[in-house]
């Protein structure tokens, strides 16, 4: 008897037995590689500028793992993994579990498995809630960690089948934050072609994380507004050549060319406009724009009114790229400055109650110099002109309420804040407040600025008739001779 068996059965007997014998491969790594026991190493002479690394970590729901041997408990340091102090509760050593694979509370069979051969674990706090905080702070801090620790310096050595696993330890956010969330998603693609991990998220009940060497800790450098000054803190700052390294990232992977000099010139001016409803507006660029079409009489610049609203983040980025002077008001869409040519101006218009308080973007800007060469100039508001605001906006505040029909009136009109102790005025009306630019005073910064650029422009013009000069003299042909014969 002949027995004939038909393509479509073989192939399927042929599918199954191929997926059975995958399968049976792949548990069987997995069993194997988390029968070792996890092993840890630190680097720093204490707490504060210790960074560790554990091998074989294992991550089960909220649950993370120590893999023991023998059941013995393991000795592990205080790894600290905030920057704000007294936060010891979030230390990892005190958030780790211990047990052998025989004491593992889950079966393996039975779990969502995956494996990642580099993570780390980080707990984020508030930072991710703010562009600013983010892509000023917490990214560069990333940065500076995987590159020094596990070698991931460059954009380009990001694979996506094969990149550093992020592992939020603290607890979600509760809420979509619009423009916020976007522009955070997008930024973090920069550092790893993964999407991260929520510790605390209910759908990982079943799933297990093995994590080949998993990175935690922050290290002796601090790269946060008012955190690093704080003697609380005890940390430097990150080294120039990391924050190097970071824009390098930054610039690469949003398309940018980090060495691109401003268009002296004609400088590319730019007005930074959010909208109403997001506030930090200026209330008076019909007038503004009035002034500089008069100023561009005696100037050669080109200005435009720029909205960042709706654009992707490298969108944004190839905005600030193409300018050589920016106005905005103060707030997180001018962390992107780092995407500037070099040699720009960013003039940083503060609102009112905040007249001269320029500490966030100063200490970036000199964290990344000498590199970019971007110059910040302030530029205050005055109390006189804050008079118009969102109405609309104030009349549900609770903090508008309160207030009598007299303080209304004066915080309306003349920007006033009620003086009664403990009213929260104050630091309200710095988060909703918009603004009326100083025309004058934006006049002589785009003055001073712009001269400036053609006296650099001057100087390069005269290093390259020097430079075209020298090419056919004598010294320069016997330099060239001389390198020949060094090269050949």
């Amino acid at each position: 008897m002949t027995h004939v068996c038909s393509s479509k059965g073989f192939r399927g007997t042929l599918s199954s037995l191929l997926l059975s014998q995958v399968l049976f491969f792949l548990l069987g790594a997995i069993s194997a590689f988390q029968l070792q026991p996890t092993t840890l190493e630190c680097t720093g002479k204490d707490a504060i500028e210790r960074v560790c690394k554990f091998h074989n970590l294992v991550l089960h729901g909220p649950d993370i793992y120590w893999i023991t041997e023998g059941g013995e408990t393991p000795s592990v340091p205080k790894i600290p993994m905030t920057w704000v102090a007294p936060e010891d509760q979030h230390d990892l050593d005190k958030q780790l579990k211990y047990a052998s694979m025989s004491d593992l509370p889950f079966n393996l069979a039975h779990a969502e498995v995956e494996t990642a051969k580099d993570a780390i674990l980080w707990h984020r706090g508030g930072l991710l809630m703010n562009l600013a905080h983010m892509m000023g702070e917490m990214t560069p801090t990333i940065h500076g960690l995987i590159c020094q620790h596990l070698g991931y310096c460059r954009f380009a050595e990001h694979k996506a089948e094969n990149d550093i696993q992020v592992v939020f330890i603290d607890e979600g956010l509760t809420n979509d934050l619009g423009e916020t969330t976007r522009t955070v998603s997008q930024t973090w693609g920069c550092l790893s072609q993964k999407p991260w991990i929520e510790r605390m998220e209910p759908q990982r009940a079943n799933k297990v994380l093995v994590m080949q060497t998993a990175l935690a800790g922050l290290g002796p450098t601090c790269r946060a507004f008012g955190w690093c000054s704080n003697p609380d803190v005890q940390r430097k700052p990150m080294p120039q050549a990391l924050m190097h390294s970071f824009r390098d990232r930054m610039c690469d992977c949003m398309d940018v060319n980090p060495d691109a000099p401003v268009q002296a010139a004609i400088p590319r001016v730019k007005i930074l406009q959010r909208g109403f409803a997001v506030h930090r507006s200026f209330l008076n660029l019909v007038d503004v724009e009035e002034q500089l079409k008069k100023l561009q009489q005696d100037l050669p610049f080109n200005f435009h009114i720029l909205h960042n609203e709706g654009l992707t983040l490298k969108e944004q980025a190839h905005e600030f790229a193409s300018a050589d002077i920016l106005v905005g008001m103060h707030g997180a869409a001018l962390t992107m400055m780092m995407y500037m040519p070099v040699h720009s101006v960013l003039i940083e218009v503060m609102p009112f109650n905040w007249n001269g308080n320029h500490e966030f973007y100063e200490p970036l800007v000199a964290a990344l110099e000498p590199m970019s060469k971007l110059q910040v100039r302030g530029l205050d508001t005055l109390t006189h002109q804050q008079t118009h605001l969102f109405v609309d906006n104030f009349k549900g505040d609770p903090a508008y309420i309160e207030m009598s029909s007299d303080e209304k009136l004066a915080l309306l009109e003349q920007g006033i804040c009620p003086e009664r102790p403990g009213h929260p005025c104050g630091m309200w009306w710095m988060h909703e407040s918009a603004a009326a630019l100083d025309v004058f005073a934006l006049e002589a910064l785009l003055k001073s600025s712009i001269a400036e650029m053609g006296q650099l422009q001057h100087m390069q013009e005269g290093h390259g008739r020097r430079n075209k000069v020298l090419e056919g003299s004598p010294a320069a042909l016997r330099h060239a001779h001389s390198r020949r014969r060094l090269l050949y």
